[in-house]
């Protein structure tokens, strides 16, 4: 029973951010085995009624943390794939926990009442992108129908219609598929070859008229730009992932900072998001930002700062986003970070170590700093540096070396414990967090 406790233990660990197609399945066949050997060892009264339940119980558990948008990884492959393992030994559980990637519990099943859906009703086309074929697709494009069926008639509806694929897209098959399952009454009536054909076309004709309906009743971003409103949009609405994707659509600038159109409904949406962005620099409003990952808030204050546009509006934007995105993360006072800068880190383990980096210096009881990981490790002193987009700027020209000294980290450490007089409390279960590939 260790054996399989450390190899369910390895496993959760393993389950972030995959890098290519053999990882995947390569954590596919970890996690098939573990399933395997949990049913085979209760069978052969190894593991007890209780042991057995409980280790199921966790890696059942792993799919939905795997997914969870919110309090969990934000993992999209990796959840698709446990979904498809756990399918291959009990369906009904993979199809329930699919279930809950776009739904949430029912308010009368559970006592917490704040709850919400693992994922989102786009987690069907991406799953329908990486297998077609899978029952669960067919499974969450039946509950998909049902919500929109739902939707039709409902003054409050979801945002199952937002997430609907575009006929146009690199989901235009899927739009078919639903448009024909939606009007099925239209296929089944067809009894030619070519009244099938004129069917499916009603049929997708039709679709699109109720998606789009319904898009009009969410009042989405997307009707107010297709349909020429912009200056309708309000940025205090706006989540944090649109905001974050859009920023220079809304302030109507191409990536030099140049003008990008010279309609006045456009004009009037940017003037509305400037005056906004500098009541988020007098710290008059909240930008929306905790569902942003942190690799993603670096790579984009890295190409604010190449392109010497650390004063934009883009850059008060994202620089609140960034402060609406540390309220979500509380206990990080008893830790030191070390963030690795050397070229082996280059991209997203990069963007990822600096951003966690500036998120610990943030709330350490040593003071707002990191340690560069190098033979001759030092303080960046990031004291003074209000803005997110300093603290990466600062943090990016930082000296690094091939390897790290920690006896000599350690010594700094217990250097600014004296020098800031902390108490034996205090100190207690410090952590040094080493963000590095260790290359």
């Amino acid at each position: 029973s260790n054996n399989v406790r450390e190899r369910i233990l390895q496993l959760s660990f393993q389950l972030t951010r995959a890098r290519d197609e053999t990882n995947i399945n390569s954590l596919a066949q970890q996690t098939d085995n573990i399933l395997k050997e949990l049913t085979s060892s209760y069978k052969a009264s190894i593991l007890s009624r209780e042991e057995y339940i409980a280790y199921m119980s966790i890696m059942y558990r792993m799919i939905g943390h795997t997914r969870d948008i919110i309090d969990g990884k934000g993992e999209y492959a990796l959840s698709y794939m446990l979904l498809s393992v756990w399918h291959s030994h009990h369906p009904e559980l993979a199809k329930f926990a699919f279930r809950l990637f776009v739904l949430p519990l029912p308010l009368e099943a559970v006592e917490d009442k704040d709850l919400h859906p693992y994922g989102s009703w786009k987690d069907i086309k991406h799953f329908y992108k990486r297998s077609k074929s899978s029952p669960l697709v067919q499974y969450g494009c039946q509950l998909l129908i049902e919500q929109l069926r739902a939707d039709s008639v409902s003054n409050n509806p979801s945002l199952a219609a937002k997430w609907v694929p575009r006929e146009k897209s690199q989901f235009g098959e899927l739009f078919t598929e639903l448009a024909i399952d939606y009007f099925s009454d239209y296929i089944t009536s067809a009894k030619t070859d070519e009244s099938r054909k004129r069917a499916i076309i009603k049929a997708k004709m039709d679709f699109r008229k109720l998606i789009s309906s319904l898009n009009k009743k969410l009042d989405t971003v997307q009707i107010k730009q297709c349909t020429h409103h912009w200056s309708e949009i309000d940025p205090s609405k706006q989540t944090s992932i649109t905001m974050h994707k859009q920023k220079k659509a809304f302030l109507n600038v191409n990536k030099d900072g140049s003008k990008r159109s010279e309609l006045d409904d456009r004009i009037v949406c940017a003037n509305k998001f400037k005056e906004f962005a500098q009541q988020a620099v007098n710290g008059e409003v909240e930008v929306k930002g905790k569902r942003i990952g942190l690799n993603d808030f670096t790579q984009e204050a890295l190409e604010l700062i190449g392109r010497n546009q650390q004063n934009s509006d883009e850059a008060s934007i994202l620089n609140a986003q960034w402060l609406d995105n540390s309220k979500q993360t509380g206990a990080l006072g008893k830790m030191i970070a070390m963030v690795d800068v050397s070229g082996s880190m280059s991209g997203n383990p990069m963007n990822a170590a600096i951003a966690l980096g500036i998120r610990v210096a943030e709330k350490s009881m040593l003071g707002k700093r990191v340690m560069t990981f190098s033979a001759a490790p030092s303080w960046v002193n990031l004291t003074g540096k209000d803005t997110f987009i300093e603290m990466v700027d600062t943090i990016r020209q930082a000296d690094w070396g091939m390897n790290t000294n920690f006896a000599a980290a350690l010594k700094m450490i217990l250097d600014c414990i004296v020098t800031q007089k902390l108490s034996p409390e205090d100190v207690e279960d410090m952590v040094l967090a080493i963000f590095s590939d260790m290359q």
